[in-house]
């Protein structure tokens, strides 16, 4: 069996301890992927030995002409990616050639945020927030509230979300969002509540691991000088709960085999509300920390998967029930970023691996961290401890004068 991978990560993220995630033998596996973000970055054609490199990665028809540049001389049997920008045209592809794993609608009920709510909806699901489509200026507020979101249809991350009060505000916004995005908009119902996602892996259509995990602030509220991150949450009723919910979405969405990423808030009033779902790992380091506390690698998952293999395999932790969180700093206007080495800092704050940035200027992304830590701990209560500790320590040793 071919499997043909278009990758747009870091090369190194197709491996896990040296081992290929890419469930075939060497000589079955095909590469499109960018020379950019380090993609190509330690390629050895004795892992990878049929590759085609994009100019641009995100570019449809350049991923397009690389795919059938290799299909030409090997068909591949199966297209898999990890990449939520990628998931689309993989799926065109997939149908073009007459392969199989997600199609394109399928592949669009976990990427447009209309067509995922408007499914949800129409299929009873629970906890659907109210929305509407803005593909051209609206003249009133489609409801009355203090606060609207407005968001691309196909945007990635907080980068594409505004918060407004005002219909002048909504279409103002609606304007930035399509000049960046023009797959269009929509605004949705503001939510206030903690943010939680539910990381799963599904087979045969329905979800056999969930993690649930709480992130440490909004999403949305990622900044200079802020810190942002996850912690997953030990067996409990609001967990278990929000792994229910992640079921019932992935049942009404007709997933058939992959590995998702569900972000949900829980209300005052203990409402669980529907924010998003996508059809790949979380980034930025939740697939670590899913790994480290319950044995599952979530990116071997979705590639197997999508490979037709089963996609739940054992992986090496040496952390299984606790609780492992993590946390990424951003970059302060008037500092520099000092690196941190795991192995000096106290070993009371539960540090296991840390990683430095010397970037500076603008936060774009919600992952644009300049330090980021992984740490344990035996519960909640303790993680709270070594969370501010870390937060204290950062401040006092983690900057100098920019």
């Amino acid at each position: 069996m071919s499997v043909l991978v278009i990758n747009s990560h870091p090369y190194g993220e197709l491996f896990f301890q040296g081992a290929c995630r890419v469930p075939v033998a060497p000589a079955e596996r095909q590469l499109v992927s960018t020379e950019y973000n380090g993609a190509l970055d330690g390629h050895d054609p004795a892992d990878f030995p049929h590759v085609a490199a994009c100019t641009d990665v995100y570019d449809e028809e350049h991923v397009r002409k690389a795919v059938y540049e290799l299909a030409a001389t090997t068909r591949p049997d199966r297209i898999v990616t990890i990449s939520e920008q990628l998931m689309v045209v993989a799926a065109e592809l997939r149908e073009e050639l007459g392969l199989p794993g997600q199609d394109v609608d399928s592949a669009l009920r976990f990427r447009d945020k209309v067509v995922m709510k408007r499914a949800l909806r129409d299929a009873g699901c629970p906890g659907v927030p109210r929305f509407v489509e803005a593909d051209q200026d609206l003249t009133e507020l489609p409801w009355p509230a203090e606060r609207y979101v407005v968001k691309s249809r196909m945007g990635m991350g907080s980068t594409t979300v505004r918060i407004v009060s005002t219909v002048d505000e909504v279409n103002e916004a609606r304007r930035e969002l399509l000049a960046m995005d023009p797959s269009g908009v929509e605004v949705e119902e503001f939510v206030a509540g903690v943010m939680y996602h539910c990381d799963g892996v599904v087979e045969n259509g329905e979800a056999v691991f969930g993690s649930v995990s709480r992130y440490l602030t909004q999403p949305g509220d990622f900044r200079s000088s802020g810190v942002q991150g996850s912690v997953t949450l030990q067996d409990c009723e609001l967990g278990r709960r929000i792994g229910e919910y992640h079921a019932e979405v992935v049942r009404h969405l007709g997933l058939a085999d992959g590995v998702t990423h569900l972000e949900v808030f829980h209300t005052a009033d203990d409402r669980i509300v529907f924010c998003e779902i996508a059809a790949r790992p979380g980034g930025g380091g939740i697939a670590y920390i899913v790994r480290q506390a319950h044995g599952v690698d979530l990116i071997s998952a979705a590639l197997r998967a999508q490979s037709g293999v089963e996609p739940l395999a054992p992986a090496p932790s040496d952390g299984l029930g606790r609780v492992w969180g993590l946390v990424g700093f951003y970059s302060r206007p008037d500092a520099v970023a000092v690196p941190f080495d795991a192995g000096s800092l106290p070993p009371e704050l539960g540090v296991h691996l840390c990683f430095g940035s010397r970037r500076a200027g603008q936060v774009d992304n919600s992952t644009d961290f300049v330090h980021k830590f992984f740490l344990s701990a035996a519960d909640d209560e303790q993680f709270e401890q070594r969370y501010a500790a870390l937060r204290e320590l950062v401040a006092e040793r983690g900057w100098e004068p920019a």
